[in-house]
């Protein structure tokens, strides 16, 4: 895992689903240090915030409707080698999780785990 950049994350959200991207908002905006900066429903809204707002850190689905997460995932990576890129899926096999991480994924979470392993790593990213 990368090393922290500061002790704040500004956080890019990626999920075509609203009611998912408000839920995500509500959980990791409740993260002292964690800033949502964005939400984007499509691969390009994605791309585009990206690069206009450089975020520290991007949540990804990447099962998205519109659009190929994976493409997202290594365009990102590409961009900004130092991003933090979290991945999730509803898909808890190893051959998604690997293809995340071979993508350049940092950590990948399934949307059918507690959310407590994502806000842990999170947590440790921020330096606690």
């Amino acid at each position: 895992m990368p090393e922290p950049r500061s002790k704040s994350i500004s956080l890019l959200l990626v999920d075509d689903s609203i009611t998912l991207r408000q839920w995500w908002k509500a959980i990791l905006s409740g993260i002292p240090g964690v800033l949502v900066v964005a939400e984007a429903a499509s691969a390009a809204q994605a791309l585009e915030l990206f690069e206009t707002l450089k975020p520290d850190a991007i949540l990804l689905e990447v099962d998205l409707d519109r659009g190929d997460g994976f493409d997202i995932l290594r365009k990102v990576h590409a961009m900004d080698p130092g991003c933090f890129i979290i991945t999730v899926s509803t898909d808890r096999n190893q051959e998604c999780q690997r293809k995340c991480y071979d993508s350049g994924a940092d950590y990948h979470f399934s949307k059918l785990d507690p959310i407590d392993g994502l806000i842990a790593v999170l947590n440790a990213r921020l330096g606690r």
